[in-house]
């Protein structure tokens, strides 16, 4: 059945937020950082560079996938059915795979086709990267936040589940 695994959360209370006009689609400037934390995903991925990829990605980040083979003794997830991929290993596969930003299939299907924010900190991203002949259809959580004292707030990802398919036919 369906689990919920990644909740987005802002402390801004509701009527504050309602208020300053910050909603699902209202606050354009962090919805292009978010958008711009995205962008530097396609980037790091489709360029193969790990070293960009953990910048764009909070080290203690769950990256989940539905999997009908995972178990709960196979799984680092523990749970039947989830697919849990340790931000290490994950950060590994980003540097084996192969360099695909000159691939127009690539231009033609990476799309954020949704970025809903939930306060002026937190964001749910739904995005298609392609690594053809695989389209992956992500859905990304992100928040922005220092992390270290009097650091400089950045979006990053703190949650990621993907669904595969190949891309369609030309």
């Amino acid at each position: 059945g369906w689990r919920i695994i990644s909740r987005v959360h802002s402390s801004r209370p509701v009527a504050a937020a309602v208020a300053a006009g910050i909603g699902w689609d209202a606050d354009r400037a962090n919805m292009a950082g978010a958008r711009a934390c995205v962008e530097a995903y396609y980037a790091a991925g489709h360029g193969s560079d790990a070293e960009a990829m953990v910048r764009c990605y909070h080290p203690c980040t769950r990256l989940t996938a539905p999997s009908s083979t995972a178990t709960a003794a196979t799984s680092a997830s523990g749970h039947n059915g989830v697919f849990l991929i340790p931000h290490a290993d994950f950060m590994q596969r980003v540097a084996a795979r192969e360099i695909t930003e000159a691939d127009p299939l690539c231009a033609k299907y990476d799309k954020i086709t949704k970025v809903m924010m939930a306060g002026a900190d937190a964001a749910l991203v739904v995005c298609h990267i392609a690594y053809p002949p695989v389209l992956f259809t992500d859905v990304l959580s992100l928040l922005k936040f220092s992390d270290e004292d009097g650091g400089e707030p950045r979006w990053r990802i703190v949650c990621k589940s993907s669904v595969s398919d190949r891309c369609p036919a030309e």
